[in-house]
């Protein structure tokens, strides 16, 4: 893993590194470009910024840009945990049917934030998508060639001064460049089950419950022929 950090930084130096190799057949392989997750997965996000100082947060939510993203999913339940450079935290929690959000910023568990036409906000990812942050992109007419990366062969995609590298065998990504950014992935084990923060659980078992009574009190209505009021 620290290779790993090592070698981002070089790339971003602009220094040759002895590793990346480029392999002479610069076809694309068949098989999938990036891989989704899974139902049953976890993921690790090391961010580093060359220059000073380093970008400002993106997330209103958030004081600094990210430094650690940790992410897992287990089916429809999913957690994400982002820390800033400031030491600050965000964590997004989805039960299978709502999401909430809870922090330094947000000491008590609130609903997803949306957006001007009520859909979901942009400035938080849907980790429950399956998907990466900022590599929506990937795709064939993108692709550069094959690197190899610490003994990792990998496809090289680029789009303006974007560049990602994917793992040729599992098709996971393994580094995210623009500009002075760079992201380092690392899968981690995956789980059995998950865990909320003790707030975000008791709202959302609160949550569950009122709506098992209103349930039960619509069904008795309906039962006596009681109008449902408007």
């Amino acid at each position: 893993m620290k290779r790993l950090l090592i070698i981002a930084l070089l790339l971003l130096a602009g220094i040759p590194v002895g590793t990346a190799e480029e392999i002479q057949n610069q076809s694309i392989p068949a098989g999938p470009l990036l891989k989704k997750g899974g139902e049953f997965c976890a993921w690790q996000i090391l961010y580093s910024y060359a220059g000073s100082p380093a970008p400002e947060s993106s997330n209103p939510l958030l004081s600094a840009a990210p430094r650690k993203v940790t992410f897992m999913r287990c089916k429809t339940l999913w957690h994400a945990v982002t820390q800033d450079l400031a030491g600050n935290v965000l964590e997004q929690c989805f039960d299978g049917i709502t999401e909430y959000i809870i922090g330094t910023k947000q000491q008590a568990p609130v609903f997803c934030p949306t957006d001007d036409t009520g859909g979901r906000t942009k400035t938080l990812f849907d980790f429950g998508s399956g998907n990466y942050p900022d590599m929506d992109w990937i795709s064939v007419a993108t692709f550069i060639k094959i690197q190899s990366l610490e003994g990792r062969d990998c496809l090289l995609f680029q789009k303006g001064d974007m560049m990602a590298w994917v793992d040729e065998q599992t098709r996971f990504p393994v580094l995210w460049r623009r500009g002075g950014e760079t992201r380092v992935f690392q899968q981690l084990p995956a789980p059995t089950s998950i865990q909320f923060p003790p707030k975000v659980a008791n709202f959302s078992e609160a949550l569950r419950k009122d709506s098992e009574m209103l349930g039960r009190r619509a069904r008795r209505g309906a039962a006596i022929g009681v109008p449902e009021r408007n």
